[in-house]
């Protein structure tokens, strides 16, 4: 039998919306990745091209928990490159995704 985690031990309240749902699903796999030794900020960050995330068609920086979703979701799949876009802009700019990539939820803010 394995090492108990501590998502076994919280008493999580259901989620009343979407935004408390992602802030849950995203504390949870935060946990996950620290009890794996694996903390985003404990990353030994080699490529030179580290830095905040952005919307590659738009230049706007990410912000809010967003950097810190997006940078877990970097680390997991090993990606250096901090650019971003949605999957309608890729096919707007003529882009092609690799079969069987998925999209990183992030909050939207007003």
């Amino acid at each position: 039998m394995g090492e108990k985690s501590v998502l076994d031990e919280l008493n999580w309240p259901k989620p009343r919306n979407k935004a408390e749902e992602f802030r849950q699903e995203f504390t949870k796999k935060i946990i996950a990745t620290m009890e794996r030794g694996e903390a985003f900020r404990q990353k030994p960050w080699t490529s030179p091209n580290i830095g905040l995330p952005y919307n590659a068609k738009t230049d706007r920086r990410y912000n809010g928990v967003n950097i810190a979703c997006l940078a877990v979701a970097a680390m997991e799949k090993n990606y250096a490159d901090t650019r971003r876009m949605t999957f309608k802009q890729a096919q707007g700019e003529g882009y092609s995704v690799n079969k069987g990539e998925h999209g990183t939820k992030i909050e939207f803010y007003t």
